[in-house]
């Protein structure tokens, strides 16, 4: 988004840690900082008010500066830095107005010499930042496999949550929801909801009291819907008995097999799955609510039409249940490579898609996954993965599911 430059503000705090740059002294070459900052390309209408902070990571030194553009033109003494960068933003989505915020980080860049262009790519912050957002969704496996004779092998779908922290997380109370809409077929809905919640058709929630599962920093916890040693009926598959927690839809026939020793998540709605082709998509949060005021006020029901060859059809009304988007900690867009037609829940979860596949069936997806990719490593050897709100980014498609041996 091209913006003219508005105003340039440099705040100088000469206490906390803030300076100037004449507390540098007159021997220290100094440099023109030039940054630019790319929004993402699907927010009409947004306005921004840039808060950016320099820190020099051989001294600690920060420079804080303040802009109403997307440029920013500053003097620094030369050295290597950290940037971040946040703003609060409005903008249109769906036709409504939204107030979010958008955030970058750049870890390392070399400032020296006279002049230095910079670059920046934002992307929405999560409001569960600071708080226990430290979980991110580290694997989707949705696939499914195949046998040695060619056969589709189901039962052995995983999801792994990840502790992105530095801190024990506990995962009691987390759910897990499957979107309601089908990212390759574009309807339209009535009422539409996404500036404000996303809908949702299956949810199952974690047990606990907040301290029966603790995730350790760079750990994960491992969700299947049948938590057996698969490789046993299908060599091409993977031993899921070193899974956390079952998922599983009782009611519904053809169940894969139990295992007993691995406790049940609970199933708060309809029935939980993963579409094979990953048409439909997960996001990961807390019911900010009890499960029965949830089950009785968040009810979504709605209607869609669409177009065929010029005629009009309308159906409904359906009831499925809307969650709030304030309560996504994380999500996963899916869909087929070509395919990801419409949003299934707002900007500000997920800009982006990944995918396992290049046709809606595509045999080649089985025995594939999407994995989140690994941001950095801290010394102590803890995988940090990245997490910018855009499974395009974020996401390796068509992955080498992490549990297959």
């Amino acid at each position: 988004m091209k913006t003219k430059l508005f105003a340039l503000i440099i705040f100088v705090f000469c206490s906390a840690g803030f300076f100037s740059c004449s507390d540098d002294g007159e021997d220290v070459k100094k440099t023109e900082v030039v940054l630019s900052i790319t929004n993402p390309a699907n927010l009409d209408d947004l306005t921004v008010q840039w808060a950016i902070t320099f820190t020099e990571r051989n001294t600690g030194r920060k420079y804080a500066f303040e802009t109403r553009t997307d440029t920013l033109s500053a003097i620094l003494p030369e050295g290597d830095y950290e940037i971040v960068g946040e703003s609060p933003v409005t903008y249109t989505f769906q036709g409504n107005h939204v107030e979010s915020k958008l955030y970058f980080i750049n870890k390392s860049s070399i400032v020296i010499g006279e002049t230095v262009n910079l670059t920046a790519s934002s992307f929405p912050k999560s409001e569960y930042e600071g708080k226990d957002g430290g979980f991110v969704i580290e694997e989707v496996c949705y696939t499914g496999t195949v046998t040695p004779e060619g056969k589709p092998y189901r039962g052995d779908n995983y999801i792994k949550l990840y502790n992105n922290s530095d801190k024990t997380l506990y995962a009691d109370g987390l759910f897990l929801a499957s979107t309601q809409r089908n990212t390759a077929i574009a309807y339209t809905y009535m009422p539409e909801i996404l500036d404000k919640e996303v809908p949702v058709t299956g949810i199952i929630v974690i047990p606990g009291d907040g301290t029966k599962y603790p995730v350790e920093p760079g750990k994960s916890f491992i969700l299947t819907q049948s938590a057996v040693n698969h490789k046993e009926g299908n060599i091409n598959s993977y031993d899921l008995t070193i899974a956390n927690m079952e998922w599983r839809n009782e009611h519904l026939s053809n169940q894969p097999a139990n295992n007993p020793n691995v406790p049940d998540a609970i199933l708060l709605y309809n029935f939980f799955s993963l579409h094979s082709s990953g048409l439909t998509s997960i996001i990961m949060g807390r019911l900010e609510v009890s499960q029965q005021k949830f089950l009785e006020d968040y009810v979504y029901e709605y209607k869609w039409k669409t177009v065929i060859n010029g005629t009009e059809y309308e159906r409904g009304p359906f009831l499925n249940y809307k969650i709030p988007n304030e309560w996504v900690m994380d999500a996963v867009y899916t869909s087929v490579e070509g395919q990801a037609l419409v949003p299934v829940f707002a900007p500000s979860i997920d800009m982006g898609w990944t995918y396992c596949g290049s046709s809606n069936g595509d045999p080649e997806r089985y025995g594939k996954s999407v994995r989140r990719k690994v941001e950095s490593t801290t010394p102590d050897g803890r995988n940090i993965l990245q997490d910018t709100n855009n499974s395009s980014v974020d996401f390796i498609p068509n992955a080498t599911p992490s549990l297959a041996k």
